[in-house]
């Protein structure tokens, strides 16, 4: 055997060097605001980024970190406010990491987002003779927009917080209501407080999910890292059947499986085109969508339908067209597609969401819709020859491989809405460069009061 000697090694170890951070208050000018809703300053040519500081602004900011790129500071006092600074509506902004902009107005929280957007896609605009022609911003109302939300919990034997995480912390703050969750929501917040905190078993709970649908019934789901005691299973079921709502129990790891505890009937009903803006909308019925509370819905119920309507214009479909659309969820594109193509494909991933698609395809009569399921982000997926029109709508990783598949495909328009506007300008790369160019673009407000954007582009061929 070998022996191990002390010999020093010829390996030359890098160790970072620790940056001083400035101590103090520091008077700054913020200049733009970046897109994770802080104020950007410049110091001596040094990004600084201003938690709490607008465009336009002179502030007195202490320095949090230092990086050798750029620097983090917090606005102590504001000097000299912005027009457009408003008093926030949410006690707990500046402690809950959802909502960062809720100091800006809502007017010019959509001229900011849209700034950003035309920025970001000012090269692409550089790859095509024509002009990307922007349209205005879909937007709706501001507050109590959402009709789902999901809340952290954090519990032990000595406390229980339900409620959201700070921007980079692992901490919960505990809520009793939110702004921008449906009314119907945060009438049940603070019972639903109590209730989890009397369970002997809440350290294994993770989530608590709370949907309201289009009949405002409630559903609620608890996702837990283990099995939870009889004697918990007992009270919720009791708390459940008191407040006439679903309730059910599952394992984080399996929310698709058997619930640990269900109580009441899980099935919801989402109604598009249906309400004030009837005489808007591109349909000529109204649909009824049934999910459950693990399947993914828009939050925002008005911007969807007003997202969905503008889409259906953009495309100009016909009763020849045969249209395929990727991610398709429930239905929620695909079902207003086929009520004005020839037919539609729609494609999914989990298999449980194919199946309410397809159900929900039956129960509104539309026949000409068919659902599939198959691992979209594989680079081995085929599309029918006959399908020159289609709809993209992934999540926050985009669909690069969706994308070269199109870029070789005989696909003439596609419609794609994106979440993430980063990964939404890599996937544009690609279709640019495959001879799609864009024709249409807008922001979409689907998530007011925060730094998450939803964006629409249309490419043509």
């Amino acid at each position: 055997m070998a022996r191990m000697g002390n010999k020093p090694s010829n390996l030359r170890m890098f160790k970072p060097k620790e940056r001083t951070v400035k101590t103090g208050v520091h008077p700054l000018t913020i200049d733009t605001l970046a897109e994770d809703g802080r104020g950007i300053a410049r110091v001596k040519g040094k990004t600084t980024f201003v938690q709490g500081g607008l465009p336009g602004e002179r502030v007195n900011a202490k320095y949090t970190n230092s990086r050798k790129q750029f620097d983090e500071t917090i606005t102590t006092k504001v000097l000299e406010p912005s027009d457009h600074r408003v008093k926030p509506p949410c006690s707990y902004f500046g402690r809950c990491g959802g909502c960062s902009l809720q100091h800006l107005s809502h007017a010019q929280q959509l001229v900011e987002k849209q700034q950003q957007l035309e920025q970001l896609f000012s090269s692409h605009q550089s790859k095509q003779s024509n002009a990307i022609a922007w349209q205005e911003p879909i937007s709706a109302q501001e507050k109590a927009y959402r009709h789902r939300a999901r809340f952290a919990i954090s519990a032990n034997k000595q406390r229980c917080n339900i409620g959201f995480r700070p921007l980079h912390s692992h901490d919960v703050i505990a809520i009793d209501q939110c702004h921008i969750v449906d009314d119907t929501i945060n009438l049940l917040l603070p019972s639903l407080n109590n209730v989890i905190n009397r369970l002997s078993s809440r350290s294994q709970l993770i989530e608590c999910s709370v949907t309201v649908d289009s009949n405002n019934k409630l559903a609620v789901l608890l996702t837990s890292k283990n099995t939870i005691h009889d004697t918990d299973n007992e009270i919720l079921t009791a708390f459940a059947k008191e407040k006439q709502i679903s309730l059910s129990v599952k394992m984080s790891s399996d929310l698709y499986g058997k619930p640990l505890l269900e109580v009441g009937d899980p099935q919801l009903l989402s109604t598009l085109f249906d309400g004030d803006n009837q005489e808007k909308n591109q349909t000529s019925q109204s649909l009824q969508l049934n999910y459950q509370i693990q399947d993914f819905t828009q939050v925002n119920t008005r911007v969807n339908e007003s997202m969905i309507n503008v889409g259906l214009s953009w495309l100009t479909l016909t009763k020849v067209d045969e249209v395929a659309d990727f991610f398709c969820g429930i239905g929620n594109i695909s079902l207003p597609l086929a009520m004005h193509a020839k037919s539609v494909i729609g494609y999914e991933m989990v298999g449980a969401m194919v199946e309410k698609a397809s159900t929900n395809a039956i129960n509104n009569q539309l026949t000409n819709a068919q659902f599939i399921q198959t691992d979209l982000f594989s680079d081995l997926i085929t599309l029918p020859a006959t399908i020159k029109k289609i709809v993209l709508d992934p999540p926050r990783a985009g669909a690069k491989e969706l994308c070269k598949m199109v870029v070789d495909s005989g696909v003439e328009q596609l419609l794609y809405i994106s979440c993430n506007p980063a990964t939404l300008a890599r996937d544009a790369e690609v279709l640019q460069a495959g001879g799609f160019h864009i024709t249409k673009a807008s922001l979409v407000d689907m998530f007011p009061h925060t730094r998450h954007v939803e964006t629409m582009l249309m490419f043509q061929r």
